[in-house]
């Protein structure tokens, strides 16, 4: 069931319309003003609703907006009346809605004013759970006519809807209100949907001509003066719904099924029209509430606005709570334009305005829906066959029928299209929401027919050969009578043949048959001495020339070999021809370079014999004797008669001395060094290839030493050895350890032969006690003494003896006895 909040504000709607009473002489209008004031007399402010007992009603200026005081008028409300009008039948229960109609009325006499009145009632406030305007709570509303004047429109009176509407609307229910108006002229009138306006506030709840109460009256046309729709609503979707809050501009029938519950305000007003021209208009502004509703019964049914002749218009079901159906489809011309299928289809065959009405019932109530549609005529287009113009031609294109709107696919937007080119042109032609389409192909055909080029043969005979004409036409018909794609030659002449091409159109050319013999070019291949010139002549006087070398004459100057190729033409037959030149090559060929070190004698000759020689050195045979360092040059002269010139260059290196240093005596298992002089590459006959080398044996030694110019020489060296003498150094071990391991088990044990020469040994402990002597390399210390095993510690040797160097060495130092 409704609930509201039990502190919300009590204004509903309204709407304010004047009716003509009578003209003064002196120009002075009477006319009664009524206001129909609705008030929530469920929800709305006791008090609120106790202060309206009489309403202000300002008159302005219309154009100036100035507040009129002397004509307004404070004016007394007649008794309630309870609003009890419902749009829907079979409905078991009704929403907890209360709504009071107030009506104010009194005579206000208007003098004339060229720029009419604006008669105005401001009051505050709406409900503050209105759902689709912001600060519904803290709004209120402005009801308002305007009176033009009467030498623009004569005597008038503003239209007045015939109905009050409804205190509530039920939620996914479809509503369906006569909302039309009256006009006592006879006027024709028309409906819209209008943003409804503000009025005073929370701090001015009721203003007043002589701001008794809250301030002074607004004019209603200033800025700003409408409410502010919450969004996603509008003018265009005041409650939402589906469908959306309509009213028929013809009819002022008033339909929408709202699909949320709550309060919602519109605007609904009526346009006075007289010959044309708007001369005034009545706005209500109101309150719908919705809420859950239950129903036996619901008719309900959807279907497109505006539709088109023959064709299907198709009806969708939603009624509820039915168990049959019955159709009328509106059709006067027919008494078969019923059906009782749950979703039918209809075709209209004429245009018109058709009403159709669903009743749907089962065994408790019946309910009945009824909705407006428009059948327009149909259209349709036929832009005819497929054209062919056989040449250049201009072809209009009509579309052939009456529409609202034309689409070319070439863009154009006429009923008719001229088009100069081949193509398929299309129409769309269409007058919402009917469409038809149409498609013509149009050729244009332009194109022309060429057999091929003329055919010259160039050869010694006439060869008959088959020629073949383009491909892919619909017919030929040469000369010779055949209708192949191709004709057989057999003699020179013109030939024409006809075709008809894939879009049947006429065409023909011609083409001729020449024969030439082609020329013959005489070049032959050449040889001539390297450097020489030769001519290539091609020997066809009066012909065109092109030679691979780029040169156009008969004759070309050539000197390098290779082959040079001509092409000979007169313009419809020519012939090739080739020739290689070659040079003649004597053959000759010298040595490369060489080089000598120190002085030389060196004998050359040719590679072989020719008819004569000349040498640079003045010699004029085939051999020649060299002892100078230069370029060596010879020019022979061959066989043929040809020159040729070759050379080498002979290089004289300084001579390469040998040096080999070290000594010539060697001791018993001495080590003796001997090195060459400085050079670049060493070779000794030990395959030593150092500078130096260390020997032991006695005997001749040799080197051979290379410079940076591969200079060579040869050196000797003889060492001989001494065989009573002892080495010049002795190596001492610098370890003992004599511990029957058989390793280093005496000391110092150097292996030597004893000979006559000069061996002194002696070895003492760190107390420099001697433990140990001898008089040759034989006899070697075992590590004991006076019978006992030494110990483990640093003994300190002395010895004495003569070197091969027949000088008398000592030398001293210390090992380690280790067991």
């Amino acid at each position: 069931m409704w609930s509201f909040l039990t502190n919300a504000s009590h204004i509903v709607g309204g709407e304010l319309t004047y009716t003509f009473i009578s003209k003064a002489t002196n120009g002075d209008v009477t006319y009664s003003v009524s206001l129909s004031l609705y008030l929530d007399c469920k929800n709305g402010t006791a008090g609120s609703i106790a202060s309206d007992a009489s309403a202000f009603f300002n008159v302005f200026d219309a154009k100036t907006g100035t507040l009129i005081k002397n004509l307004c008028k404070t004016v007394s409300r007649q008794n309630p009346i309870r609003v009890s009008a419902t749009a829907y039948k079979c409905i078991k229960n009704s929403p907890d809605v209360c709504v009071d109609m107030y009506l104010y009325t009194t005579n206000i006499v208007l003098p004339k004013r060229t720029n009419g009145y604006i008669i105005s009632f401001e009051r505050c406030c709406r409900n503050d759970i209105i759902v689709n305007i912001t600060n519904p709570g803290s709004t209120g509303a402005t009801y308002w006519t305007e009176i033009k004047p009467e030498s623009t429109i004569g005597q008038n009176s503003s239209p007045s809807f015939t109905y009050r509407p409804p205190i509530f609307l039920c939620l996914n229910a479809p509503f369906v209100f006569n909302h039309s108006a009256t006009d006592a002229d006879g006027d024709s009138l028309v409906y819209e949907l209008f943003t409804p306006y503000l009025g005073a506030n929370t701090n001015k709840s009721k203003p007043d001509y002589n701001n008794t109460f809250n301030g002074t009256p607004v004019f209603p046309l200033n800025a700003n003066r409408l409410i502010s729709w919450r969004s996603p609503y509008s003018v265009n979707d005041e409650m939402g719904g589906n469908p959306i809050l309509e009213v028929d501009e013809n009819t002022g029938r008033l339909t929408i099924t709202p699909t949320q519950n709550g309060q919602f305000v519109i605007g609904i007003k009526v346009k006075e029209y007289r010959k044309g021209v708007l001369i005034g208009e009545t706005k209500r502004d109101y309150q719908f509430n919705v809420d859950n509703c239950v129903f036996d019964v619901v008719s309900v049914f959807y279907t497109s606005k505006t539709n088109c002749t023959n064709k299907g218009v198709s009806f969708t079901n939603q009624s509820s709570g039915a168990v049959s159906y019955k159709w009328d489809f509106g059709d006067k011309t027919t008494l078969k334009d019923t059906s009782n299928m749950v979703s039918p289809t209809y075709i209209y065959s004429k245009p018109g305005t058709y009403k159709i009405m669903l009743i749907s019932k089962n065994l408790v109530c019946i309910d009945t829906f009824d909705y407006i549609i428009n059948v327009k005529e149909n259209v349709s287009t036929k832009l005819g066959r497929d054209t062919v113009f056989c040449g250049p031609a201009t072809y209009e294109i009509d579309a052939g029928t009456k529409a609202v709107q034309y689409l070319w696919n070439t863009g154009a937007n006429t009923q008719k299209i001229s088009v100069s080119q081949t193509g398929k042109y299309s129409v769309t032609v269409s007058d919402a929401p009917c469409v038809a389409k149409d498609t013509v192909l149009v050729v244009i055909d332009t194109s022309g027919f060429n057999v091929g080029k003329d055919t010259t043969l160039c050869s010694a005979t006439f060869l008959p050969f088959v020629y073949f004409a383009p491909k892919n036409y619909l017919n030929y018909f040469w000369d010779d009578f055949s209708k192949a794609d191709s004709v057989f030659i057999t003699k020179t002449g013109k030939y024409w043949v006809n075709i008809k091409n894939i879009y049947n159109c006429p065409r023909s050319d011609t083409f001729e048959v020449f024969h030439l013999i082609p020329p013959k070019s005489q070049l032959r291949d050449t040889s001539v001495c390297r450097g020489y010139f030769t001519q290539f002549d091609a020997k066809i006087p009066n012909y065109n020339y092109k030679w691979n070398t780029g040169a156009t004459t008969q004759h070309i100057l050539v000197n390098i070999p290779g082959i040079y190729s001509v092409e000979i033409t007169n313009g419809r037959c020519s012939s090739s021809d080739s020739a290689e030149l070659k040079n003649i090559d004597p053959g000759l060929n010298l040595r490369t370079d060489t080089s000598f070190c120190g002085p030389f004698n060196f004998e050359v000759e040719t590679n072989k014999p020719f008819q004569s020689y000349a040498w640079s050195n003045g010699d004029v045979h085939r051999q020649t004797v060299l002892s100078n360092a230069g370029k060596v040059k010879v020019t022979i002269r061959s066989i043929e008669g040809c020159y040729e010139s070759d050379s080498f260059t002979i290089i004289n290196y300084p001579a390469n001395k040998i040096l080999i240093e070290g000594d010539t005596a060697a001791c018993t298992s001495s080590v003796i060094r001997i090195s060459g002089n400085d050079s670049m590459a060493y070779n000794w006959n030990t395959r030593e290839t150092t500078q130096s080398i260390e020997v032991i044996q006695d005997g001749l030694y040799s080197l051979i030493i290379t410079d940076k110019n591969g200079c060579k020489d040869t050196g000797y060296h003889r060492i001989t050895r001494n065989p009573n003498a002892y080495p010049n150094d002795i190596f001492m071990p610098n370890v003992f350890t004599p511990n029957s391991d058989g390793l280093n088990e005496l000391y110092p044990s150097h292996l030597f032969y004893d000979l006559n020469a000069p061996y002194y040994l002696q070895i003492f402990n760190r107390w420099g006690q001697k433990v140990f002597e001898s008089h040759k390399p034989s006899e070697n210390w075992n590590g004991n003494y006076n019978g006992e095993l030494s110990q483990c510690d640093v003994y300190v040797y002395i010895l004495a003896y003569q070197g091969c160097d027949n000088n008398s060495h000592l030398i001293k130092g210390s090992f380690h006895l280790i067991r």
